[in-house]
């Protein structure tokens, strides 16, 4: 009956956690929900960890060297991208947004 007790103490405290750090790369930490988001796009969990930890390092090399994008910068790349698939800007956004989110996509570019 204790155990019992005991693991239903236990599931409780962990229904409780929304997100946590699961690994933090200088600064920029990784969170579980992060993990788990590219292992819904149909990434193993060690192919998602080792994606974010790729971007974790390319967000911090892009700060130690200053470089800044520009929201027209991110627009041409759209349209860019758009055109490039036979595809208007606006067309090329919602099929984008049936995988992900538009600002996801804004902050790959």
């Amino acid at each position: 009956m204790k155990k019992l007790l005991l693991l239903l103490l236990v599931q409780m405290l962990f229904a409780h956690l929304v997100d946590a750090v699961a690994i933090v790369i200088e600064d920029e930490p990784i969170m579980l929900s992060d993990i788990e988001h590219e292992m819904k796009n149909g990434l193993s969990k060690q192919e998602a960890i080792e994606r974010l930890i790729g971007e974790a390092l390319k967000t911090i090399k892009i700060k130690e060297l200053g470089i800044e994008v520009s929201d027209m910068d991110v627009q041409a790349r759209i349209e860019l991208v758009a055109k490039s698939n036979g595809l208007d800007p606006q067309d090329f956004l919602r099929l984008v947004q049936q995988r992900q989110s538009v600002d996801e996509y804004k902050k790959g570019v």
